[in-house]
């Protein structure tokens, strides 16, 4: 694939980003390291009794309704991840960021940010 470094470089500067968001109020678990198998997360964070189960995507459409649909698939992935960990956390949530290929934002990150950036978690 021709352009799969500069894909790269992309989605690691977003995973670099949104770390950034999550290091000052919550542990990194781990960061894009198979769990589970085959499963490899961008990032599982922790704060008190709660984990969060994050993963980045930026789909090749940037039609809404693919946003939608990589979002969905993402949060779907890691469901058993989350059932899993339940056992060792009160809470574990799953969500993703996700970008169009051209930039377009997901106005659904902006409550992952928001969860992340807050004071309460």
């Amino acid at each position: 694939m021709r352009y799969s470094d500069l894909m790269t470089r992309r989605h690691d500067a977003v995973v670099s980003r949104v770390r950034k968001a999550a290091e000052g109020k919550f542990t990194i678990i781990t960061e894009n390291e198979a769990v589970q198998g085959h499963l490899r997360p961008v990032l599982i964070i922790a704060k008190d009794n709660k984990a969060m189960i994050i993963d980045i995507t930026i789909p090749f459409e940037n039609r809404m309704e693919a946003i939608k649909e990589a979002r969905t698939r993402k949060i779907e992935k890691y469901q058993d991840l989350a059932r899993a960990l339940s056992g060792r956390v009160e809470d574990v949530k799953v969500d993703a960021i996700v970008l169009g290929s051209l930039g377009s934002w997901d106005p659904e990150n902006d409550k992952v940010m928001k969860t992340m950036s807050s004071r309460a978690g």
